[in-house]
């Protein structure tokens, strides 16, 4: 339910808490877009600021399975956190 700008704030802040944790994969929900005018935005905002901004932290990233929200959410597996 938040705009892109607020959404990509609070994605950083949960991807790197859940890297400082030590946590090994978080599933990152953006919805499928259906109701939004242009069409989806947050999917491709969120893939780009993993595979971006957040390649620090974001091992790899991939759909999540349709049990888990399929094309409305991401896998993301961070990266092993450094001694």
């Amino acid at each position: 339910g938040f705009l892109k700008d607020e959404a990509l704030m609070r994605l950083e802040q949960f991807v790197s808490a859940a890297y400082s944790g030590g946590q090994q994969a978080v599933l990152v929900i953006t919805g499928k877009g259906i109701n939004s005018p242009e069409g989806p935005v947050l999917q491709g905002a969120v893939a780009e600021w993993m595979g971006k901004k957040g390649k620090g932290l974001v091992a790899e990233f991939s759909p999540a399975p349709r049990d888990r929200g399929g094309s409305g959410a991401f896998v993301v597996f961070l990266k092993k956190k450094s001694a």
